[in-house]
């Protein structure tokens, strides 16, 4: 066995697994919170118009509140296209549906 620093593991014994091998169910879901911005939720700055500012959290708290219907918890799979993951949004996000991109 070797000596190792405290908080170090020996992976080497083959008991635990290593994490970067393990492999993922591609048919698993992974849930994310997803908030839409729209075009008045940002601001472009004065001094440089390539500048996009952010809402600072104030303004993202009142975002996610459920009444503005701009925040969800969704599930997505690694297996998902494109459209796919274009189709839930939309889904979940009723204001997407009239959106082109």
């Amino acid at each position: 066995m070797v000596n190792t620093k405290s908080g170090e593991s020996d992976t080497s014994s083959g008991k635990e697994p290593n994490a970067k091998r393990r492999r993922r169910d591609p048919n698993a879901l992974h849930t994310k919170t997803v908030t839409v911005l729209l075009d008045s939720d940002v601001r472009v700055s004065g001094n440089n118009p390539n500048v996009v500012l952010m809402p600072n959290t104030i303004e993202m708290a009142q975002l996610k509140k459920p009444g503005k219907g701009q925040f969800a918890k969704i599930s997505f799979t690694s297996e998902m296209t494109e459209r796919d993951v274009h189709k839930t949004l939309r889904f979940n996000f009723p204001l997407l549906s009239y959106k082109r991109r």
